[in-house]
């Protein structure tokens, strides 16, 4: 189906991959208490499950003596986020985020395992969790993948574009890039072509330092709040960059409503959308936007300043 076609994000196995990964990036949210009990996070579910099992017992015991007890709920959920058991990890998570109160990384995989129980559906409730995720961490990549894939199943190119441009924003494990870029390409593949599209063809004379981030702006000319972005990493040029509705900075002001605009292609060493010194930039002549069928066509040479 089309959720199946736009990621492998959407499989049990990637998503339960990302589990430690995201339990780094949003830091412990527990102190754990129970003698080695993080090696939970390490374990594999297929070479480890018999330690998976025993571990899981141990956990039930637990929260049966101590039901407020957050830290063990916690662990239990990802025990048997690992075993494929979703409800119950749901379940687990839930009375965790009940005993603890208030936390990202709780909420991260009470989403993913209520995610994952629903086959890829998103309820009423699992979209409360992932607003309180969002208000914390605006462009959080695996909220912004599911809706992603929820708006793809709906047939709603444009919003999954848009969403995953967003998660494509993050800084993001090689594997975990490959795969948004790949549903972003299949969403833009579906989407076709908006009016007052715009591919800017991007390369780099000499060798770019490591570290830069790519910035890619439709602005108004001169200046200003700009009416469309695309942030990524430089490790991929040379490559082309659609600016288009989809990826607008607010939807209330898309690029196609823009009279005239002039494309600013920047290479920056603080990571940040405003320019400073040592950036790499490249920026266009003002354009006027058409409704043509065909993208208009850039090619921007970045080079070191002088």
């Amino acid at each position: 189906g089309g959720g199946g076609l736009l990621l492998g994000g959407a499989s049990a196995a990637l998503l339960l991959a990302f589990s430690l990964l995201v339990y780094h990036q949003v830091g412990d949210p527990l102190a754990m208490s129970l003698a080695n009990a993080e090696t939970v996070f390490e374990l594999d579910p297929s070479a480890d499950e018999e330690t998976l099992l025993a571990w899981r017992k141990t956990l039930e015991t637990r929260v049966d003596g101590r039901p407020d007890d957050a830290k063990s709920w916690y662990l239990l959920g990802h025990v048997d986020l690992r075993l494929g058991r979703f409800a119950t990890a749901a379940e687990a998570f839930s009375m965790a985020r009940q005993s603890h109160g208030n936390d990202p990384g709780i909420d991260i995989f009470w989403l993913q395992a209520r995610y994952m129980d629903a086959k890829g559906q998103i309820d009423e409730t699992s979209r409360t969790i992932a607003e309180r995720i969002l208000a914390n961490e605006p462009n959080q990549p695996l909220v912004m993948e599911m809706f992603a894939i929820d708006a793809f199943q709906r047939g709603a190119f444009q919003e999954s574009v848009a969403l995953l441009n967003r998660a494509l924003t993050n800084p993001l494990q090689a594997d975990h890039r490959r795969t948004l870029e790949a549903g972003f390409q299949e969403a833009r593949s579906r989407l076709g072509i908006l009016p007052g599209a715009i591919d800017i063809a991007i390369s780099a004379e000499g060798d770019v330092p490591a570290h830069m981030t790519l910035f890619v702006i439709a602005r108004p000319v001169g200046g200003g709040m700009p009416y469309a972005v695309v942030r990524r990493p430089t490790t991929s040029l040379p490559r082309t960059i659609r600016l288009d509705d989809a990826v607008s900075m607010n939807p209330a002001l898309p690029l196609s409503a823009a009279a005239e605009i002039e494309v600013v292609v920047r290479l920056s060493r603080s990571g940040a959308a405003m320019a400073h010194p040592g950036d790499w930039e490249w920026q266009s002549q003002p354009l006027t936007l058409t409704d043509a069928v065909e993208a208009i066509q850039l090619a921007a040479v970045l080079s070191p300043p002088a």
